[in-house]
């Protein structure tokens, strides 16, 4: 669960945080950027949601770039 708020915390607030399952929305933000950056998700639009890219395997009668 991503739990944002507008008004600030406590410390003790912010230690009971990953207590609860919370992740910070600015970590989540860095996720989607690096989920992105590397193709592992895809952004959909209206309304705005990400989706996994499904991962092709190489068979053995595909040459592979490596």
């Amino acid at each position: 669960m991503v739990h944002s708020s507008r008004k600030g915390g406590t410390w003790s607030g912010a230690c009971e945080n990953p207590k609860k399952g919370w992740v910070p929305v600015s970590q989540t933000d860095a996720w989607l950027k690096r989920a992105l950056a590397e193709n592992k998700v895809a952004k959909l639009t209206r309304p705005v949601r990400y989706q996994w890219v499904q991962s092709r395997t190489v068979s053995a009668d595909q040459p592979s770039v490596l």
